[in-house]
C-alpha cells in the first residue's frame, strides 16, 4: 500500500517531459517509488524553446516552429516554478494523489 503523502512515479511514453516524444526533454525517471522529492537537471538545446530570461522562479522563453527554413509560427511564454506541495495542499491535488495511491494498492 502506498504511503500517505507520497505521489507515485508516473510515466507516459508520449510525455514531452519524461517520455520518448520527438524533441522531448526526456527527463530521467525517479530512482524509485515512494520518493517525496525528485530533482533533475536539463539543458535546453537548439531543438527546444529558447530561454530568454529568468528572475527568481519566473522563466521567459521564446519558441519557433519552422519547416527547416521559414518560420511558420512563433511563441513567447512566461513560466513560474510551483512546488509540488502547493498542489497537494488543494482539494483537487489531494484527490488526485489519493486516486494514484488507490491505483497502486489494487
Amino acid at each position: 500500500m502506498a504511503r500517505q503523502g507520497v505521489i507515485p512515479p508516473h510515466h507516459d511514453p508520449a510525455c514531452w517531459g519524461c517520455g520518448d516524444a520527438h524533441g522531448g526533454i526526456r527527463l530521467p525517471r525517479p530512482a524509485g517509488e515512494g520518493l517525496r522529492e525528485y530533482e533533475a537537471w536539463f539543458r535546453f538545446d537548439e531543438r527546444h524553446a529558447r530561454l530568454t530570461g529568468e528572475r527568481g522562479r519566473r522563466l521567459h522563453a521564446d519558441a519557433d516552429i519552422t519547416d527547416g527554413t521559414d518560420v511558420l509560427a512563433d511563441a513567447r511564454g512566461a513560466f513560474l516554478h510551483v512546488p509540488l506541495e502547493h498542489f497537494l495542499s488543494t482539494p483537487e491535488g489531494r484527490a488526485s494523489a489519493d486516486a494514484w495511491q488507490r491505483r497502486l494498492a489494487d
